[in-house]
């Protein structure tokens, strides 16, 4: 099994545990246990980058260290929560994404979801 890919899911798995512990409250809207991060972010990454599986893994491993270090104020039912509102966010759009042909690119050549990314900014341009 290639090392490349698993050192990568950790790298992200500990970036999404820092931007989840990053988070802050949404006032006047919702109640003050509902909060928002970017911690989803690096888990789209992985699943784009390197397949829904990945970017699963990367949630999992975020939740779980979230859990085992008792930063939730929520308990484990906030932590399974997010768990299963990331993993859904992650698996669908790494799965849209491999189905578009837009996951999986090799190193050295451009992203396929950078070059639409570029195409869509000249075309607005």
């Amino acid at each position: 099994m290639d090392l490349r890919p698993m050192v990568r899911c950790g790298i992200l798995s500990a970036l999404s545990l820092v931007l989840m512990a990053a988070d802050f409250p949404i006032p006047f809207l919702f109640p003050e246990y509902l909060k928002y991060d970017f911690s989803e972010l690096p888990a789209l990454l992985a699943a784009v980058g390197m397949g829904p599986g990945w970017g699963l893994v990367v949630e999992v491993v975020k939740n779980l260290l979230y859990l085992a270090l008792g930063l939730s104020s929520a308990g484990w039912i906030g932590v399974l929560a997010n768990l299963l509102a990331g993993s859904t966010l992650v698996l669908v759009t790494g799965w849209t994404a491999s189905r578009l042909g837009l996951a999986r690119w090799d190193a050295g050549e451009p992203s396929p979801l950078a070059v639409w990314w570029h195409r869509g900014s000249l075309a607005v341009a």
